[in-house]
């Protein structure tokens, strides 16, 4: 299961820059698209040798920092794929595809959710996620702490909220300890999240919560729900104040 901290992704992917090894993606394409609320753009990076094969979708989404960001992160997903398999054997092509969806929780906030699957050997791919929550108006990447003014007991309300809806959804049987651990108080069990017009939503890749046949799951938290955290509501486009 694939989660490096996006933080610490760009500081490899910086160090990779530093070093020249890092260029513009090859083969790139880019085709408009519209989600309801902001204006996108689809790009594609496609690499192809004897020994792998790369597919990687990624969005631009109106804010130059945020585009520039997204670039060197699906960019450097390539360029560090491709470095890790150099001393593997050549046995049959390794594979890495990214896909993304979008969530908006207003025309100011938009969240990228990639899907990762990465294949060099086995039953089945590998998978993982990375989400990014941008603040469109400034181009910032939001944390929690950015969301809400008052994170004092967030992570037992998401440890306990979550865990009670995917036992509704998985049940607690054979599942119930992964769910257990999958949601333990620690904030890097909820580092996967983005916000869309109803609050939050927190993502689990396969193994955290539940085995690889179940899927990707997600828990989505209504905006009543945070009230106690004094969610910052223009990010939902609602005046401060307002239900």
């Amino acid at each position: 299961m694939s989660r490096a901290p996006v933080s610490t992704l760009f500081r490899v992917i910086a160090a990779i820059m530093a070093a020249g090894l890092l260029c513009a993606p090859l083969g790139a394409q880019a085709a408009a698209a519209r989600t309801d609320r902001v204006q996108t753009e689809a790009f594609t990076i496609t690499q192809r040798s004897d020994k792998y094969r790369v597919h990687i979708s990624y969005p631009s989404i109106g804010n130059t920092v945020a585009d520039t960001e997204l670039a060197i992160w699906a960019t450097g997903q390539s360029t560090l794929f491709i470095r890790g398999i150099e001393d593997l054997p050549t046995a049959f092509p390794y594979e890495l595809t990214i896909s993304y969806s979008l969530q908006n929780a207003s025309p100011r906030v938009a969240s990228v959710i990639f899907t990762i699957s990465t294949y060099t050997g086995g039953a089945h791919p590998e998978p993982g996620m990375a989400t990014f929550v941008y603040d469109l108006s400034n181009g910032r990447l939001l944390s929690y702490a950015d969301i809400f003014r008052d994170t004092k007991g967030l992570l037992p309300f998401l440890s306990s909220y979550c865990r009670a809806e995917l036992t509704k959804k998985l049940g607690d049987g054979p599942e119930g300890s992964m769910i257990k651990a999958g949601t333990e108080e620690d904030m890097v069990n909820f580092d996967l999240f983005s916000l869309n017009a109803g609050g939050l939503v927190v993502h689990f890749p396969p193994y955290q919560v539940a085995p690889y046949a179940s899927g990707y799951q997600e828990v989505h938290i209504p905006l009543e729900k945070l009230t106690p955290f004094a969610p910052l509501l223009p990010l939902w486009g609602k005046a401060p104040g307002s239900s």
